[in-house]
């Protein structure tokens, strides 16, 4: 792979969110790798998704993990880069 996974995200970023059920996108990490996270209101599996809504499974060969939003994962990522209450323990 070539290309950065910070720079597939800036790239893919706005087809990400313009998919019906996401709420951002960002980078994370899933068994020691770094992957594209989309977070979306609900996790649904892809047969009761409209075609166009489907995430795809990969980026430019970077694992796309999707994640619902406010999960455990997303508040820990949300503490980790500065949000949320307990953000100053870090």
């Amino acid at each position: 792979m070539s290309t950065s996974i910070d720079e597939v995200l800036r790239l893919h970023k706005d087809e990400l969110l313009g998919k019906a059920n996401v709420t951002s996108a960002g980078i994370g990490k899933s068994d020691g790798e770094r992957v594209i996270i989309a977070f979306v209101r609900e996790k649904l599996p892809n047969y009761r998704l409209q075609a166009a809504a489907v995430i795809p499974g990969a980026l430019e060969g970077y694992r796309v993990d999707v994640q619902e939003a406010y999960s455990e994962v997303h508040y820990s990522a949300r503490i980790t880069a500065g949000h949320g209450p307990a953000a100053r323990e870090f």
